[in-house]
């Protein structure tokens, strides 16, 4: 709706006048410039996640800060929260899923899998973790014009966006802290299992290895991961 009539929900004179063939080619160079830019950190940071992080925030407030400047209020809410989503998308269909079949795959031709497959797998679900809520609350906030109505809707829309980071990051330190069971029956069902435990919780839980009865272990792997890893489980159930 937003891109089919971009002179009625794209465009703010008063914020910036432009065309509406412009507003909307910007519009989705937003989406794609926020994937490239992410994942172009994340290639080049991706062994340190704390300044990944940074980086990553600190582009998240430029992006809010630019798209408060160039779109309308609202739309600029949207198109922020939209390039976010886009990410998670992309996160998933790009570097989590192919990743994981990967895995899966090694192990069933009896390799040894690729760390770096669970690694990329794991940072990238971590972000994702962190970025729904704050794509959550910026759609929402599209209900109370007195958000991105505000003279300061950029810095209003950081403050939200904030708080829905912050949330995910208190549940999971209290997850960690509370600890869970991760079973470990013999070393290939162990490590498909740690495959789908860091997708399935976003590496927000600290894994312990404790020795779990098979039959205890299949419902929950049959519940949570990958045909392919079931596969791998009936083989050692063989």
């Amino acid at each position: 709706m937003y891109l089919f009539s971009p002179s009625t929900y794209l465009i703010d004179k008063n914020v910036l006048d432009m065309g509406p063939v412009v507003a909307v080619s910007a519009a989705l160079g937003f989406l794609l410039a926020g994937w490239i830019v992410y994942d172009s950190l994340c290639g080049v940071l991706g062994n340190r996640d704390g300044l990944l992080g940074i980086c990553v925030g600190v582009y998240v407030i430029i992006a809010a800060w630019l798209a408060c400047h160039v779109f309308a209020g609202r739309a600029a809410y949207l198109i922020t929260g939209a390039t976010l989503a886009t990410i998670m998308s992309a996160n998933v269909f790009f570097v989590i899923i192919p990743g994981q079949r990967k895995m899966v795959e090694a192990m069933l031709k009896g390799e040894v899998p690729n760390a770096i497959y669970g690694k990329r797998g794991k940072q990238r679900s971590v972000h994702n973790t962190y970025f729904t809520l704050p794509v959550v609350f910026v759609m929402l906030s599209n209900h109370y014009a007195m958000t991105y109505t505000h003279p300061y809707n950029w810095a209003v829309l950081l403050v939200i966006m904030l708080a829905g980071a912050l949330i995910p990051a208190v549940l999971c330190d209290a997850a960690s802290r509370a600890g869970v069971v991760v079973f470990a029956g013999d070393r290939r069902v162990a490590d498909v299992w740690r495959v789908c435990v860091d997708h399935a919780e976003g590496g927000c839980r600290r894994l312990r290895r404790w020795p779990v009865r098979r039959r205890f272990a299949w419902p929950i792997l049959s519940r949570s991961c990958s045909s392919g890893a079931r596969r791998v489980m009936q083989l050692t159930q063989r």
